[in-house]
């Protein structure tokens, strides 16, 4: 199966992913993300590029977001009580993994002119797949 040049640009800039400060968890978890709480809940947009904390703009990286949510996860305790809090930052983990993975799959399947001595292995300059939570 081909791939034609829009179908591999559009896999490579998937469209920015917008959710809200609460996807991310109570404000004392996701306050070393994305900073403190606006006054409204303003949304957040999380897309390819760099991260970005302006007042009424907050937009962070893919990466930078499903790691944030690997450790929050990874630090609640294993209660009953933080079970539903757990499922929802999963759910929000869930959202973002199929854009970064569209991106990733696009550059690893695209051909490399860095081929033979010296070349440096795409694997090796693409940030790696995040663990599963």
């Amino acid at each position: 199966m081909n791939c034609t040049a829009e179908q591999w640009k559009r896999s490579l800039n998937p469209p920015p992913l917008v959710l809200s400060y609460d996807d991310f968890g109570p404000e004392s978890s996701a306050v070393g993300l994305l900073g403190t709480r606006g006054p409204e809940n303003q949304p957040v947009t999380v897309h390819q590029g760099g991260t970005r904390l302006t007042p009424g703009d907050l937009r962070v990286n893919m990466l930078q977001a499903m790691n944030h949510l690997v450790l929050a996860v990874r630090r609640m305790p294993r209660t009953a009580e933080a079970q539903p809090l757990r499922e929802k930052l999963r759910a929000t983990y869930s959202r973002i993994y199929p854009h970064y993975r569209t991106r990733r799959d696009a550059m690893m399947g695209a051909p490399f002119a860095g081929f033979g001595r010296g070349s440096m292995n795409r694997t090796m300059m693409l940030p790696p797949m995040p663990p599963s939570i």
